[in-house]
């Protein structure tokens, strides 16, 4: 769609804001909330309407301090092998590291623990196409920053994905939004 341009004076009419509004950037496609549980699964919320995505986790609390994963997952079955994923962080005391995973069977998107509220963004792209899926995001926790990116070689057409802790349970609010490609 071109971009049009008002002029002072000009009428802003409900067709071009509603124009506009279809046409904006993030669309939400679902979300959820898991309470002490020992993995989140959000189900179908990849599909053809867009190629790539954005999940926002929030409000992460773990049963005690461990990473966190994500896996993809089809018709409710997660892929449980070929992730391959880089990672940085910094320690908000002092230090960083990087971290790196070859060929495991998740995605690490950082960690959690009993202290309040750990989160971050992550962009999916191409999680439904029949094609490699790359995996590219951001999170803070109690006591770091992380910078996390990584590719999942399987060309498998993927309709949700899973959230979990290495081990015992979270609880977390989950969010999936859709890039519109307008």
């Amino acid at each position: 769609m071109a971009v049009k341009t008002f002029t002072s004076g000009e009428v802003l009419t409900s067709s071009d804001t509603n124009t506009y509004l279809a046409n904006s950037g993030l669309v939400y496609v679902t979300g959820t909330t898991g309470t002490a549980t020992a993995a989140i699964n959000v189900n179908d919320c990849f599909s053809a309407t867009y190629d790539n995505y954005r999940i926002v986790i929030s409000n992460v609390t773990a049963d005690a301090t461990r990473s966190m994963y994500l896996r993809l997952r089809v018709s409710g079955t997660d892929s449980a092998a070929n992730y391959y994923w880089g990672a940085r962080y910094s320690l908000f005391a002092a230090g960083s590291a990087d971290v790196n995973g070859k060929n495991v069977s998740y995605f690490l998107v950082g960690t959690v623990s009993t202290a309040p509220k750990s989160g971050g963004s992550f962009d999916v792209m191409n999680p439904f196409d029949t094609v490699h899926t790359t995996f590219m995001g951001t999170a803070a926790n109690f006591d770091a920053a992380w910078w996390i990116g990584g590719v999942h070689q399987v060309n498998t057409s993927y309709t949700g994905f899973s959230l979990l802790p290495v081990a015992g349970t979270l609880t977390a609010t989950v969010r999936v939004y859709g890039y519109r490609e307008a």
